[in-house]
């Protein structure tokens, strides 16, 4: 459209969004003529950038494969913590519950003889 003397668009070049897609259509050109070589070059096979490009992917295989085995072990010992603090839970609600039972039980016994006690006292009491 409209340019100066100098070269430099006018705004309205911009303003317009035109710019933008035929540039994006350029960056998508560009981008398929790189993978059509990319596809020749492993085609072409035996080169060493594609002996390069298989020994990359094969490291990347194997961090890939290591990384999943790391993950695996963390999950694994997340899972075994998880029910080691389950049995841990459950040992302890046990122990409170026995500690339940037993300041019951000797609640229930100190009751009784108090009134042992106090039966005993009125026999005692009534036999004088």
């Amino acid at each position: 459209m409209g340019e100066f003397r100098n070269g430099h668009r006018r705004l309205s070049d911009f303003e317009d969004g035109n710019l933008g897609r035929k540039r994006k259509f350029y960056e998508e050109e560009e981008d398929d003529e790189e993978a059509e070589r990319e596809v020749e070059e492993r085609s072409n096979g035996g080169d060493d950038e594609g002996d390069d490009v298989n020994l990359v992917a094969g490291e990347l295989a194997a961090q890939m494969r290591e990384f999943a085995e790391r993950f695996v072990r963390i999950e694994r010992k997340k899972m075994e913590v998880m029910r080691e603090n389950e049995r841990f839970r459950m040992e302890v609600e046990n122990k409170r519950m026995q500690m339940i039972l037993v300041s019951q039980q000797k609640t229930v016994d100190m009751i009784s003889k108090v009134f042992a006690f106090a039966q005993n006292r009125m026999k005692m009491t009534q036999d004088l």
